[in-house]
């Protein structure tokens, strides 16, 4: 039987991953989703927040736009 193997990203994003890819300790995405409209989190249980990838890559990108010049 032939193995597939993808690398795939998860649709979803813990705040471990934040910290990881993006250098956002939790306090920091607290405050942007109060104060600059970051993508709100998604309680899952009692101790598990996800946000969904393709908001917060969303909300980089539209940052990333501004700082260029170009309003969307």
């Amino acid at each position: 039987m032939k193995e597939t193997h993808t690398n795939a990203k998860p649709n979803y994003l813990r705040f471990a991953d934040l910290k990881r890819d993006y250098s956002l300790p939790q306090s920091t995405v607290y405050h942007l989703i109060k104060a600059q409209g970051f993508p709100k989190q998604i309680k899952l249980s009692k101790q598990t927040t996800v946000f969904k990838r393709e908001e917060v890559e969303a909300w980089f990108a539209k940052r990333e736009a501004m700082r260029e010049g170009v309003a969307s």
